[in-house]
């Protein structure tokens, strides 16, 4: 029965988002943009496409009806900024749009044909998408 060093952190943004949530409907809805991204995209890669710097989210595939697929998003676009937050990599765009309310349109910026181009994104609930298998 010792502590074995092991503990876990909730981001104070995300639990005061589903706080507010829960006290407000009674229930958690999270964002949706539909985009999977690629875990295996960094300096190299980032190099190749035109990028200064390795950072922002590569994107290789987009979920079918999707607020991405309605946005225009295109497979090897690279999510520079979401919602005027420079983002950093995979998973701080994962956090972005979770503490996003559903239903918001945002401007998200993208790197195609080393080019930068704001596209406009309303994001959808979550639960409306069936889970990848």
């Amino acid at each position: 029965g010792g502590n074995e060093g092991i503990g876990f952190a909730i981001p104070i943004d995300m639990f005061m988002f589903v706080a507010t949530q829960l006290i407000d409907t009674g229930k958690v809805s999270r964002a949706f943009l539909g985009v999977n991204l690629d875990s295996k995209f960094g300096p190299a890669m980032a190099a190749e496409l035109g990028l200064p710097r390795p950072t922002g989210a590569r994107v290789n595939g987009i979920t079918a009806g999707s607020p991405a697929e309605a946005a225009k998003l295109q497979l090897g676009d690279v999510i520079l900024q979401f919602n005027g937050a420079t983002v950093e990599d995979d998973g701080h765009l994962v956090t972005l749009v979770s503490l996003t309310p559903v239903g918001k349109a945002v401007p998200v910026v993208v790197f195609r044909n080393r080019t930068a181009i704001t596209i406009e994104v309303t994001l959808a609930d979550r639960s409306k998408f069936k889970p990848h298998n």
